[in-house]
């Protein structure tokens, strides 16, 4: 056997016909009593836990002998720090309250340069609606990196329409940090005018991200997960 690294390319459609993106191929010499022969057999896209045999049929007292050059691989190193990569602890994706008003998941796909959608996905959405009142209330947990914090904060929209709060209501502003670690986060979320206040809907993002002890910032990859959608992002809207 010989364990290959995992290729998309693949032949086209037949062993004797070339990959034109990239397959990997292997040559079989061999002698049916007229000299050494050797043809190229292309592989079909090599995927992970799955096998290819090559398989060769002769005529009945034929005699079939097969030599397998191996050829040596590239070295690749890559180096990982895992101080580096922010986690979520069992269970930690984001998490609305029971009671949350979500609006149904929402497409937003790509542009041509037209300026026409596409097929290809952007982004999906939902939308959370808050009041000045009750606070929408959601909680995660981000366990690594160790020393790091994570950040909160609302984007692409009427960032000023909306703060975050504590648990007695007192505003934190538009932005809100704690630390990475061994307990979840709690963000409460509310409108900073009542409806009767605003001429016309307000809506922005809410944005995490993970901020470690020597400033970088790091994507937290399904922290904002929707069932077999994937990941999504909320956006915040208070309704006129």
């Amino acid at each position: 056997s010989y364990f290959l690294y995992e290729n998309a390319g693949g032949n086209g459609g037949a062993w004797n016909t070339a990959s034109t993106n990239g397959g990997y191929y292997m040559d079989v010499t061999y002698n049916a009593g007229a000299g050494d022969k050797t043809e190229r057999v292309w592989l079909p896209a090599v995927v992970r836990n799955h096998d290819i045999q090559v398989r060769a049929l002769v005529n009945a007292g034929g005699k079939l002998e097969l030599t397998f050059n191996v050829q040596p691989w590239t070295d690749v190193k890559q180096s990982w720090n895992y101080t580096d990569v922010a986690s979520l602890a069992a269970g930690g994706e984001l998490e609305w309250a029971d009671g949350t008003n979500k609006g149904q998941l929402e497409t937003v796909y790509k542009k041509d340069e037209n300026g026409e959608d596409t097929e290809v996905v952007d982004y999906r959405f939902r939308n959370i609606t808050v009041s000045n009142t009750t606070p929408a209330t959601c909680t995660f947990h981000i366990d690594t990196p160790t020393g790091a914090t994570w950040q909160a904060m609302f984007a692409s929209g009427d960032i000023s329409a909306f703060e975050f709060v504590d648990e007695n209501l007192q505003s934190l502003g538009n932005t809100t940090y704690g630390n990475v670690g061994t307990q979840a986060a709690t963000l409460r979320i509310r409108a900073t005018k009542p409806a009767e206040e605003i001429n016309r809907t307000q809506s922005a993002f809410l944005d995490i991200v993970v901020k470690t002890a020597d400033g970088r910032i790091i994507k937290v990859n399904n922290l904002m997960k929707d069932g077999d959608s994937g990941e999504i992002r909320y956006k915040m809207v208070q309704v006129k």
